[in-house]
């Protein structure tokens, strides 16, 4: 923004600059609206990038927690402010028994993103590189066997997290 009025006043000549005054233009100074302009953006809200996160929560060694248990209720927050960003339900399916229990997992192979598999899509609009601690509380219909688990990563505005998404995991089977 700055570097743009820069080129904008020197190619006009339209304001006086450090060094010398131009009698016919107004008596502004050049460093003065260079002040002014950087205030502004200072002070601008500034427009966040749409960031997609998908989330899941599995039982260790089982499959998605889904709507035959209770769901999952899960929570996205900003660790430096505690502010809640996102928060939602896992009441879909529980996945492909196939990929899930029984072929072994491949590294980067989809295993938890098929259809009807249940997750949250948490659609964000994130400002800057933003640490944010993803919660998952379940399975909410065993009130006894509830458990929470949760990760603390890192979400960089634009840079979805997508197709199996964060994974949450229960230690116990449920």
């Amino acid at each position: 923004m700055i570097s743009s009025v820069h080129r904008y006043f020197e190619a006009g000549n339209y304001l006086s600059k450090p060094g010398g005054l131009h009698e016919s233009q107004p008596h502004i100074h050049y460093d003065r609206i260079i002040r002014i302009c950087f205030a502004a953006h200072l002070f601008a809200q500034p427009a966040g990038k749409e960031t997609k996160v998908m989330v899941r929560a599995i039982a260790r060694d089982a499959k998605i927690i889904g709507k035959g248990v209770g769901g999952a209720r899960i929570t996205i927050r900003e660790v430096s402010s505690g502010k809640v960003l996102a928060e939602g339900m896992l009441q879909d399916g529980t996945g492909e028994t196939s990929l899930i229990i029984e072929k072994p997992h491949v590294r980067g192979e989809k295993i938890y993103d098929t259809p009807g598999a249940s997750g949250f899509l948490a659609v964000l609009n994130l400002e800057r590189p933003t640490v944010v601690e993803v919660t998952a509380e379940g399975p909410l219909g065993s009130p006894d066997a509830t458990q929470r688990s949760s990760k603390t990563m890192l979400l960089v505005p634009g840079e979805d997290v997508l197709g199996d998404g964060i994974v949450l995991e229960f230690t116990a089977s449920l």
